[in-house]
């Protein structure tokens, strides 16, 4: 059985016993499983491919809301496993979608509200320290990091609220089935190239910030991968939703106080990314899970 064909996750299950379990009895009834463990010490049950995910989230949801079912302990003694003591299951333990808080993902979320908390406090301090709006910044003082820093800055609620939630939609399952290294890459590439072109047209005087060209730039590479036929299904997006952030973007010039070039150098950058692992074989795109 080749393991890495297993991408398609079921559900996170916190208990090992049951975990296997749910995985026994999804094999007695002809659907291949395993069940792997995840960071933070949850269970997570895949198969190998997306017909069988349907089948077995049905199944998954019936085992949430009755997991003692004699059925399930049988279909594990005819696996040859025998329970060393009956699994105390509770209803928690069970969840449809996971959040991994042990992550790069949640790492960076945690990040931005920290930056955002602190500029309410020192809002001059935290643009001195992160802040990219000098070239000179780089070429005397050699700050590299200031080439991705200002992705964490963000100057009021609905902007670090939108930027966050896109971030998560995106980078959660690039992290989950593509790698952690995967999305640190992306994030640092797109975040480096899209701050370069925004400070390239960049007013004297002027500030920018915010997550908004790394999450264009996810938009981008998941719209190109996405043309793959071969991926886990929650790594596609919306056809449409690649036309839709052109759009906006081009609206962008028509607004004040939007990192314009930021957005196209994001989205660019991602889309470039994306037509790289586009022509890779599968097997190297997917994290060994």
């Amino acid at each position: 059985m080749n393991y890495d064909n297993f991408t398609f996750e079921v559900g996170v299950i916190a208990q090992k016993d049951a975990a296997l379990t749910f995985a026994d009895y999804l094999v007695s009834i002809n659907i291949k499983a395993i069940v792997r463990e995840k960071l933070g010490g949850n269970y997570s049950v895949c198969v190998d491919n997306e017909l069988a995910l349907y089948r077995a989230r049905t199944e998954f949801a019936e085992f949430a809301r009755d997991p003692l079912n004699r059925k399930y302990k049988n279909a594990a003694w005819q696996r040859g496993r025998v329970l060393r003591k009956r699994p105390e299951i509770k209803a928690r333990g069970f969840t449809l979608f996971s959040m991994d808080l042990v992550s790069f993902t949640t790492a960076v979320e945690a990040v931005c509200v920290i930056v955002y908390l602190l500029m309410f406090v020192a809002r001059t301090s935290v643009i001195d320290a992160l802040g990219l709006y000098d070239s000179r910044l780089i070429s005397d003082d050699f700050a590299i990091y200031r080439l991705v820093t200002p992705a964490f800055m963000h100057f009021s609620i609905m902007h670090i609220g939108f930027n966050l939630v896109m971030w998560e939609a995106f980078a959660r399952p690039i992290e989950r089935y593509l790698g952690t290294l995967k999305l640190i890459g992306l994030f640092i590439l797109v975040a480096l190239l899209s701050n370069i072109a925004q400070l390239w047209f960049l007013p004297t005087g002027a500030v920018f910030g915010g997550m908004s060209g790394v999450v264009y730039g996810l938009i981008g590479y998941m719209a190109v991968l996405s043309l793959r036929k071969d991926l886990p299904y929650k790594l596609y997006i919306p056809k449409g939703l690649f036309t839709v952030s052109l759009v906006f973007i081009a609206l962008g010039f028509f607004m004040d106080g939007i990192a314009n070039f930021c957005h196209i150098g994001g989205i660019a950058a991602g889309a470039l990314c994306g037509f790289i692992d586009l022509k890779r074989p599968l097997g190297s795109v997917l994290k060994n899970r």
